[in-house]
């Protein structure tokens, strides 16, 4: 079962239809057609078992884009946050 805590109604439609945003800013904006992709592929994909090496990777993945996100210089949000010990 997914749970979407996100309201699409909000959003912009299609990042298709955003010329004029600087290049490095557009992927960091959230689009209603691109989050139901994302809700899709998610909701599609296998999990490995938990505890196995491949739940860390995914889990290792994850935070690695969160910290990437969280570094760049139009996030205004405290890195520490989200760091974990690992």
């Amino acid at each position: 079962m997914l749970r979407i805590f996100l309201v699409l109604q909000h959003l912009p439609m299609d990042l298709a239809l955003e010329t004029k945003l600087p290049k490095d800013l557009a992927p960091r904006l959230a689009f209603a057609r691109q989050k139901l992709s994302e809700i899709v592929r998610v909701a599609q994909t296998p999990l490995p078992p938990v505890g196995s090496a491949a739940a860390g990777e995914v889990l290792y993945s994850n935070f690695c884009l969160a910290k990437n996100w969280f570094q760049h210089p139009f996030t205004r949000i405290s890195l520490d946050l989200i760091m974990l010990p690992i």
